[in-house]
């Protein structure tokens, strides 16, 4: 028994999508409400994707099959039970499946693929294959790719698995406008109103307003040289530190709760590298006792580096090198 498949054009749900629309956007979640998928086999994964199809909300989804069910399936497809044993598998799952999701249409179809015409798969958008053989899964994916239809193939062998997509002539449209890589951005504030503002991309400070900021939390600044000269050796300096670089030193002070002294900036002198002093990734505080116990018992051991400082890492990627007599910190994830 096959059910034919009705076009119908519904506006996206904002109650039941909202997490997934900010995931994908707006246009993907109307191209994903365009598709009409069959699923071959209602198996453990071929339930596993026909759930996980009709919660994301396709169009419609047709699940075929024409296995009952036998006692190996009650170990691996969780809509199935005893009393279902020598029943269709995919027919034991449609009210099942159907109560996931109001929006999209489940169909079961019990066709054998030998009786399925080219008319039958070509209703369909994309067209996933589990438990078939291979010159099955050849002649479907030949189809699919004459009609432009996505077709992807799935198995599981126990702790082995595979898979195969094939998005046929035309694979995909690019809509990203410049292709510029995704950049990352601090949020400052989002008013009330929804309007987000964001730090500057790249932000760095002052030495003057790292200086206000630090202070703000009780941190003090030391120097040899008793100055602040970026170009000159001596001196500790602040100017052009990665803002997060700041806000995570605050963040260490607040949950430490022990006394922090910079000795180390963006003052000249140190080694280079991507992520340096000179860069702004990396602050020196002094030793004491309150921060080293912090230090070594809240953040992970992971050996000496070449230099022999022994090295800690937290579970964000900051990391912290203890040197002679300060640590040097790497500030690369956010705070």
């Amino acid at each position: 028994m096959t059910t034919q498949i009705p076009s119908n054009d519904e506006d996206i749900d904002d109650q039941l999508y909202n997490r997934q629309r900010y995931v994908l956007g707006d246009d993907a979640m109307k191209r994903l409400r365009q598709h009409h998928v069959l699923i071959i086999n209602a198996g453990g994964l071929g339930i596993e994707i026909a759930k996980n199809v009709v919660l994301a909300g396709v169009h419609s989804i047709t699940l075929q099959d024409t296995n009952n069910t036998n006692m190996l399936d009650l170990a691996t497809q969780y809509y199935l039970h005893e009393e279902n044993i020598g029943k269709n598998r995919a027919e034991c799952s449609l009210e099942k499946l159907r109560a996931l999701n109001d929006y999209v249409k489940v169909h079961v179809s019990t066709k054998s693929l030998s009786d399925c015409t080219n008319e039958y798969f070509q209703q369909f958008t994309c067209i996933v294959v589990t438990e078939c053989t291979l010159d099955e899964m050849k002649r479907i994916n030949e189809l699919c790719r004459i009609n432009n239809i996505i077709f992807i193939m799935a198995d599981i062998y126990g702790v082995f698995s595979r898979c195969f997509v094939d998005c046929g002539n035309q694979p995909f449209t690019v809509f990203d406008k410049d292709g510029e890589q995704s950049k990352e951005v601090f949020i400052n504030h989002i008013s009330p109103e929804g309007i987000v503002t964001v730090a500057a991309i790249g932000c760095t400070h002052t030495h003057a307003a790292a200086l206000t900021q630090i202070k703000s939390v009780g941190i003090g600044i030391s120097s040899s040289g008793g100055c602040s000269n970026r170009a000159n050796p001596k001196c500790t300096s602040l100017d052009q530190v990665r803002c997060n670089a700041i806000r995570c030193l605050k963040t260490l002070k607040t949950s430490s709760g022990c006394a922090l002294t910079v000795t180390g900036g963006t003052e000249t002198g140190h080694a280079g590298g991507t992520y340096s002093h000179g860069n702004g990734y990396k602050i020196d505080i002094s030793l004491n006792a309150c921060i080293n116990s912090y230090i070594t018992k809240s953040f992970a051991y992971i050996g000496k580096r070449g230099d022999g400082a022994a090295q800690y890492k937290a579970s964000s990627g900051n990391l912290y090198a203890k040197e002679g007599n300060h640590w040097d910190i790497t500030f690369t994830a956010t705070c």
